[in-house]
């Protein structure tokens, strides 16, 4: 059988039902599904969803999403279906809403890390007990070892310290042939430069101090473990220090809250966005052949798909990163009104000129020309958003995440949508559009219930506890819509 992608296969599941109809009681669910089939348990579980979207009463909530949740636990204790997962789980955290939020914002850390203690890095960057440093000859030993740096001003946001100069470098942490299925980023932030109001748009950057490794304040570090599914990243602060012989050092640290970090980072990791780099505005002078090289090569590293990883708390593993049931902007149902001539044509006289700001007075400008021609065509294509950040190839695009961050991506650096030539006065009119669209598919989208009917349900191997083998097929009362 040809194999269909999780997502791409509940979409045509879920476009085989419809909600809102008369409910199956869930006193009929308690028996689990009808047989062993994978379609008895995507019935089931769909049958179970339903109650979930569809409550209604404030004082409902927690009864009735533990009441789906025992359900699930009663046939099914011990090993679950895959598909189940993560239906159990958002019933669950809802059912519990004080206990999931405490787990994902407690100070102590207690992942499985990757990395725990600095003494597993190079001894080149180990300054002592409970320290980090980067080395004086970091790009020596970079040469010498197949590590991988890029010094770069930022044209958006960057580092915790606010500095524009920023200096990147990557380490594998794996073995042999698969010694980048892990690997540590780190991330300083130079000072910037003397004459910065000169020197903002040229891609090169010189440090007021001549030094271009050591953070004003902070090192970022994230890890990645490849080797996980899905794979994990991590990401670590930690404060400048010095060591006895009085050089700069950073306090390792495995305590960090990464709640805010989903804000601007749909995963832990994102590509940078130099000066110089993507699409010119202004003065911004173009980087050099070599300048660009090492940063496209960094971007296909940092480019890598993570998620934030679990935290464990009391008898319970809890997943780090935004809710599960965040919409995202670039999603629709299928043919959605939303995808139109119409309501493209509508949303594009909407656009808007964009002044965006970065780091250090870096700004661009892109002007509406009402005059210019808007292919809908381009747009349509260019609003599928959710067919790559959907969690799977990379991280969501949140209905927390920061909207100028995608502003900045869509029309400034316009490195997004990958593969799509658009004018700037379509970059103006997509966004537009994909503000507009998430409004106006909001009701849908918690309808459709995608963030626990996702994955792709199997045909059992095991028994559920609350079936019988007496039970006869179920029958359902919701609607089925050609």
């Amino acid at each position: 059988m040809k194999y269909i992608h999780p997502i791409i296969f509940a979409s045509l599941i879920m476009c085989s039902y419809s909600y809102g109809k008369s409910l199956k009681p869930l006193e009929e669910l308690k028996n689990g599904p009808s047989d062993n089939s994978a379609r008895s348990l995507r019935k089931w579980r769909f049958l179970l969803a339903t109650h979930l979207v569809n409550i209604k009463d404030i004082e409902s909530f927690a009864p009735k999403y533990k009441e789906v949740n025992d359900i699930v636990n009663s046939c099914f204790p011990d090993e679950k279906p895959k598909c189940l997962e993560d239906l159990e789980y958002y019933s669950y955290t809802k059912a519990k809403p004080h206990e999931y939020h405490t787990a994902r914002n407690i100070y102590k850390d207690s992942r499985d890390r990757l990395l725990t203690s600095e003494k597993q890095l190079p001894k080149a960057f180990q300054g002592g007990e409970g320290k980090v440093i980067i080395p004086d000859n970091i790009e020596e030993l970079a040469k010498e070892n197949g590590w991988k740096t890029v010094l770069y001003k930022t044209k958006s946001t960057g580092g915790f310290d606010g500095n524009a100069n920023l200096y990147i470098v990557a380490i594998p942490l794996g073995e042999g042939a698969n010694k980048w299925e892990k690997f540590a980023v780190f991330q300083t932030s130079p000072e910037d430069d003397a004459h910065m109001e000169e020197n903002r748009y040229d891609p090169v950057p010189k440090p007021a101090n001549g030094n271009h490794t050591n953070a004003a304040g902070t090192l970022t570090m994230i890890s990645y473990d490849g080797t996980k599914f899905p794979p994990e990243g991590t990401i670590t602060s930690m404060t400048r220090t010095y060591n006895t012989d009085g050089k700069v050092a950073y306090h390792w640290s495995n305590q960090n809250r990464i709640n805010s970090c989903t804000r601007c980072h749909s995963g832990p990791f994102r590509p940078i966005s130099p000066v110089g780099h993507g699409a010119l505005h202004g003065k911004e002078k173009a980087m050099s052949a070599e300048h660009q090289r090492k940063t496209d090569e960094m971007n296909r590293l940092l480019d890598k798909f993570s998620s934030w990883g679990k935290v464990k708390y009391g008898d319970r593993v809890h997943r780090l990163g935004p809710p599960m049931e965040s919409q995202p902007y670039g999603w629709a149902p299928k043919n959605s009104k939303t995808r139109s001539d119409d309501y493209i044509k509508r949303c594009s006289e909407n656009r808007q000129t964009l002044a965006y700001y970065g780091f250090n007075s870096y700004n661009a400008n892109i002007v509406k020309n009402p005059a210019a021609q808007i292919d809908t065509y381009k747009i349509r294509n260019a609003m599928n958003c959710y067919s790559c950040h959907n969690n799977i190839r990379h991280g969501k695009l949140h209905e927390n995440y920061s909207w100028s961050e995608i502003e900045f991506k869509v029309a400034i650096h316009q490195n997004m949508p990958i593969g799509v030539d658009l004018s700037n006065d379509e970059r103006l009119a997509l966004l537009s559009c994909l503000k507009q669209e998430f409004q106006d598919v909001r009701g849908e989208w918690q309808k459709k219930a995608e963030w626990m009917l996702s994955s792709q349900c199997a045909d059992l191997s095991i028994q559920p506890k609350c079936n019988q083998s007496t039970n006869k097929p179920q029958s359902t009362t919701q609607a089925i819509s050609q």
